[in-house]
């Protein structure tokens, strides 16, 4: 497996998880990870069953289409797992990919600029050449079908779950935390995720404002990227609102999850996603959520979210208001998130992946 995305967010949380199960499991598979030597300490190596090779090659550069094919001759691998949709040109032998999602694909616009357009087309392409492939929802695997004209027996979808790690804390101690931490002292609303325009971070900003909310809360917004959009500043700028937003970058997974336990409300108003873990995430901590009914997340949350329409305001800004102000409601929501959260297992998704292993190895 391609192991060097590891310390990403969405894709590192993917790889660290799988790779924490096959270690335990019985089979007689034995697995190799390529890692950047900066992330050894990320996969605790077990001798003959999982073991580490190191790769020093940029992610999405010339030399990794050079170097990983002939680490796969050279290991004489029996499958090769590209955990994300950049895999190597040079076919060695069979490989499957996950694609996460085909937002390059559906929206280009989101793209530095028209050579980064034609490098998804061209490795969109190339992934389809897989023995099979694997995706996190229903809904990816229906823009993936559509968009690459591939057939669906060649598709299969692995649902994603929440890190064990979040989880509801009992007592008050993490309130201390919390406030030492992070030095919030008062009710707050958050989101994680990235800066990405499809994120709709600058929607929720605007939803903070109209609601008057600054009074009495603070947004608090995890993720990376905030300086890749200027506009973002700006806005806090001209709301007046830089005192009462608080942007992290950078937050591992310790402190995430005492956010997550302290906040008021989770916002996840997302344009589009390809599964969206980071309020499946907040349910676990007992945190409810109100979310965009876009893409994947009425699938994935199922009735335990308050969901708006992302592209309207209204509607947006009567559904966070909703969940500030009823109290029934914001039971009803923690509850059902709370079971939500456990029809979902990495497990499960480890024994899902291994039988497409089990398929596809020579």
């Amino acid at each position: 497996m391609d192991g060097r995305k590891i310390s990403d967010l969405g894709v590192g949380t993917y790889i660290r998880n799988l790779l924490d199960r096959f270690r335990d499991m019985d089979t007689a598979h034995r697995f190799r990870v390529l890692l950047d030597p900066e992330d050894a300490g990320s996969v605790t190596p077990v001798p003959g069953k999982l073991e580490i090779r190191f790769n020093r090659s940029g992610k999405y550069s010339l030399a990794e289409q050079l170097t990983i094919p002939l680490r796969l001759l050279r290991e004489k691998a029996d499958l090769f797992h590209s955990p994300h949709y950049v895999a190597p040109l040079l076919k060695t032998g069979p490989f499957v990919v996950t694609i996460h999602d085909a937002i390059h694909l559906l929206y280009p616009q989101y793209l530095p600029n028209a050579l980064a357009h034609a490098y998804a087309k061209a490795f969109f392409r190339n992934a389809s050449r897989a023995e099979h492939i694997l995706t996190v929802s229903e809904w990816s695997k229906r823009d993936l079908c559509r968009l690459l004209g591939i057939p669906e027996g060649r598709v299969t979808v692995t649902h994603l779950a929440a890190d064990p790690l979040f989880r509801d804390l009992s007592g008050s101690a993490w309130k201390t935390g919390l406030k030492g931490r992070f030095g919030i002292d008062r009710p707050y609303l958050l989101f994680v995720g990235n800066f990405k325009p499809h994120k709709n971070v600058d929607g929720l900003i605007r939803i903070f404002h109209r609601l008057g909310l600054a009074k009495s809360h603070s947004l608090v917004l995890v993720g990376r990227g905030w300086d890749r959009d200027p506009a973002l500043g700006r806005m806090l700028r001209d709301f007046s609102l830089e005192s009462s937003v608080r942007i992290l970058e950078n937050t591992p997974p310790a402190d995430l999850n005492l956010l997550y336990n302290g906040a008021a409300l989770f916002v996840f108003p997302s344009f589009y996603e390809g599964f969206g873990l980071p309020p499946l995430e907040s349910m676990a901590c007992g945190t409810p959520v109100a979310a965009s009914n876009a893409s994947c997340i009425p699938e994935i949350l199922g009735d335990a979210a308050h969901y708006f329409d992302p592209s309207d305001e209204k509607d947006f800004a009567g559904a966070v208001r909703d969940m500030m102000k009823d109290g029934g409601l914001r039971k009803e929501m923690i509850e059902k998130g709370r079971k939500r959260t456990l029809e979902f297992s990495w497990d499960k998704t480890a024994v899902e992946t291994m039988r497409v292993y089990d398929r596809f190895a020579r």
